[in-house]
């Protein structure tokens, strides 16, 4: 069976453009899950690859039984099974345009916890993660840190930041991502340590005690959003400071992997405990490696779809 993922643009190789999209890491992670299983083969292209192809009369011979759009508008393929991964909450308005297409794909599949349950016909598709490239690993000296924090400024507010980012400052804190270089953004410039790769971002997160998770409000109270993070600290062994969120408390109850903060002094004080106590540390972050282990790879999330379009 051939099948295609088609990114959005910008996702397509993200880290040549200078940043690193989650689709992009989330499609390599599909890809390989895809392609460990026998007679099955996986590409990964844009929608303007598929216009390209289907111009000079080349797509019908790529054979696609499959195309899982991560993006929306997209090109459906003709005699192709086409699902959409819906994803794109960043905007309300954008989730309102597309519902009337919906209809014109043989499966819609989203990350939103709130939405699938409010939508029978859409199946519930939370992110995972590839546990072999987010595997445990030596430390590195040079990227040695009580607290690593991954992600850009633009996803979260202030008030998020005050509350779970400036309490891990009292602690050796790295911080990765875009936007950190900015004059809005002086106060934590000492702990910024700029963009990196996929692959550096797995010896990052090898290399710390502690990964702090912080997740945009308005993703958890209105759809239930879990950021690719989450599955990717837990994956590499590590113990997880995250923000209250009811859909992951789910998937994670605290202490199995991961705690959850209410901010501030609190934040402070659970990662004083944790750094102070390895024991206690190492036993939560290995509940959390082997839950993910067990439910969370994209084997995990593909074996559904699957069946609900009839394996070929």
């Amino acid at each position: 069976m051939n099948i295609v993922l088609i990114l959005p643009e910008k996702a397509y190789q993200s880290f040549v453009h200078g940043e690193v999209w989650g689709e992009d890491i989330d499609s390599l992670g599909i890809k390989k899950a895809i392609e460990s299983l026998e007679g099955y083969n996986c590409e990964i292209l844009t929608s303007n690859i598929i216009n390209y192809l289907n111009g000079i009369n080349r797509l019908e011979e790529k054979n696609f039984s499959v195309a899982i759009h991560f993006d929306w508008p997209s090109v459906l393929i003709e005699k192709c099974k086409n699902i959409l991964f819906f994803q794109q909450y960043y905007e309300d308005v954008l989730l309102q345009r597309a519902w009337t297409d919906f209809k014109n794909f043989d499966l819609v599949i989203t990350n939103s916890y709130n939405i699938s349950k409010k939508h029978k016909d859409i199946l519930y598709f939370p992110l995972a993660v590839d546990t072999e490239l987010f595997s445990v690993g030596k430390k590195i000296e040079s990227l040695k840190s009580d607290v690593v924090f991954i992600g850009n400024t633009k996803m979260r507010d202030d008030e998020s930041y005050e509350q779970y980012l400036k309490p891990a400052t009292k602690f050796d804190l790295k911080i990765y991502g875009n936007g950190w270089d900015k004059e809005a953004f002086n106060f934590y410039k000492p702990y910024y340590e700029g963009i990196i790769s996929i692959e550096e971002m797995v010896k990052v997160y090898q290399s710390t005690n502690i990964v702090l998770c912080i997740h945009n409000k308005a993703y958890i109270e209105k759809y239930g959003l879990i950021t690719n993070r989450v599955f990717q600290a837990l994956s590499t062994g590590k113990v997880l400071v995250s923000d209250f969120h009811p859909a992951m408390i789910e998937m994670f109850p605290n202490e199995k992997g991961v705690i959850y903060t209410k901010g501030h002094e609190h934040t402070e004080q659970i990662l004083e405990e944790l750094l102070n106590d390895p024991e206690k540390r190492m036993k939560i972050a290995q509940q959390g490696r082997n839950e993910v282990l067990k439910n969370h790879t994209w084997l995990n999330r593909l074996d559904p779809v699957f069946k609900k379009i009839g394996r070929q």
